[in-house]
């Protein structure tokens, strides 16, 4: 009877432990929108900045398409921007720039041009602590993007998205997963003017259920 509370206390402590060690993955956003003057149903998507960037403007540019926004082809999108993204001139500014784009926005027939940087990605590192289990580190994925207007030029959007991701194995920790989850992410919060930004953890078995239900979703907002 009198082991009861220090039996009691070790349950406590050892599902503490487990539910510490748990795999999760977090979410934090931050943008700013203002409504564009006219609907947007037609984006293109201009490559991230940054390392595998262009990876991260394929996998947002399928996230849209299931959100129900109609996405310029791909490689014909950097065959008629290479010329409009070369490098400034001296004495040219970002305006020059937005006035290029917006120039090719419109022979492409889009409404709004995407483009973003790859801030950061972090792949896992990991140590061996015995000879069947290894430790991993965190892994990170942030991506910053902004749309303008093509009709008026204007920025009308802006999100940083940061995912950090941390598992007891490398079942979550695949480099694509999470700049995936980075990518759609940023598709919810350009297509949804209700997003919520702000800060989300999923643990476990919410991580596949969340992963599971964006790839099988059909359009979830039909285009704005």
């Amino acid at each position: 009877m009198h082991n009861k509370p220090i039996t009691i206390w070790l349950f406590l402590a050892l599902v503490g432990l487990v539910s510490g060690c748990a795999d999760t993955l977090s979410v934090h956003a931050r943008s700013f929108r203002q409504h564009p003057s006219d609907p947007v149903r037609r984006v293109a998507v201009v490559d991230f900045a940054g390392n595998t960037g262009q990876a991260a403007a394929d996998m947002l540019t399928m996230h849209l398409q299931r959100a129900g926004y109609d996405v310029v082809e791909r490689q014909y999108l950097s065959d008629m921007l290479r010329g409009a993204l070369r490098p400034l001139e001296e004495g040219q500014t970002d305006a020059t720039l937005t006035e290029r784009v917006g120039k090719m926005g419109k022979l492409l027939n889009a409404d709004a041009v995407i483009t973003g940087d790859l801030v950061t990605l972090k792949a896992p590192r990991y140590e061996r602590k015995s000879s069947e289990r290894l430790k991993y580190s965190g892994a990170v994925c942030e991506l910053a993007a902004r749309a303008f207007d093509v009709r008026t030029r204007e920025v009308f959007w802006t999100a940083v998205i940061n995912v950090t991701a941390t598992a007891k194995n490398g079942e979550y920790l695949g480099i694509l997963a999470y700049m995936d989850e980075a990518c759609a992410e940023l598709a919810e919060c350009f297509a949804n003017p209700d997003y919520k930004q702000g800060a989300r953890t999923y643990r476990g078995g919410e991580i596949r259920a969340l992963r599971e239900n964006r790839t099988t979703a059909g359009p979830r907002f039909g285009g704005r």
